[in-house]
């Protein structure tokens, strides 16, 4: 699982660490993304994620993000990311 609290106020920071994650699984695990903690994202910070979730998907690899507030919940429902 990979807690986006730990890079959040650096969106390079995030979108290095959610690449790393990517490279890092191996095709038919799974990447958890957790959300816990955090109110709020950027817009940048959203690609961020929804990239990741992306990349993760074409290796092979379920990708789904965790632990949401119900704004964020809402707003990745519309992106249409998968949630636990």
């Amino acid at each position: 699982m990979l807690a986006v609290s730990q890079f959040f106020g650096s969106t390079d920071k995030l979108v290095d660490g959610l690449a790393q994650a990517v490279r890092e699984a191996a095709p038919g695990n799974r990447l958890s993304i957790s959300l816990d903690g955090i109110d709020f994202l950027s817009m940048p910070e959203l690609a961020a994620i929804l990239s990741a979730v992306c990349s993760a998907e074409r290796r092979g690899i379920a990708a789904a993000v965790s632990d949401l507030s119900p704004s964020l919940a809402s707003l990745l429902d519309m992106a249409g990311v998968s949630l636990p």
